[in-house]
């Protein structure tokens, strides 16, 4: 009798009503963490980004709108300002730490290749948080962006 009664407490027991439910979102437990990301920008309003993940559509590069804002720069990476602009849009401004070991264009060229080579349906940013990168450093194609880092 006491075995029956003991497994009819450990039936009644349920995984599922002792399971605890995370009923916030993403975004809303980001916040409470005081966290800002890309999308909290408003217009005009600069963040720092110290590793983006870019995108690429049809040669077209695209950042996410979920990626964290840094809170300070890096002095090892590469420091990316980013602008909000209307459409929503962003333009960046990139350049090394101050004790970067690569260049400017070195780590440009490395996260342009792998945007590229990294389609956004791949990296699994899907469509509604991607934002349209208008410029980098004021260029608006990677050709005149090296040109100009040379």
């Amino acid at each position: 009798m006491k075995v029956l009664a003991s497994l009819a407490l450990l039936v009644s027991v349920s995984p599922a009503l002792a399971q605890f439910n995370i009923d916030e979102t993403a975004e809303a437990l980001r916040k409470e963490r005081g966290l800002y990301a890309i999308a909290d920008l408003a217009i005009s309003e600069k963040g720092l980004i110290s590793y983006g993940k870019f995108c690429s559509v049809d040669g077209n590069l695209f950042a996410d709108k979920t990626d964290l804002l840094a809170s300070s720069k890096t002095e090892y990476g590469l420091n990316v300002t980013v602008e909000m602009q209307k459409g929503p849009a962003l333009r960046l401004t990139a350049e090394p730490g101050q004790k970067a070991k690569e260049t400017t264009k070195q780590y440009l060229a490395q996260a342009l290749h792998r945007a590229l080579t990294t389609p956004c349906d791949n990296y699994g940013i899907p469509p509604e948080n991607r934002i349209p990168i208008l410029s980098i450093n004021e260029k608006s194609s990677a050709s005149d962006l090296f040109k100009a880092t040379e």
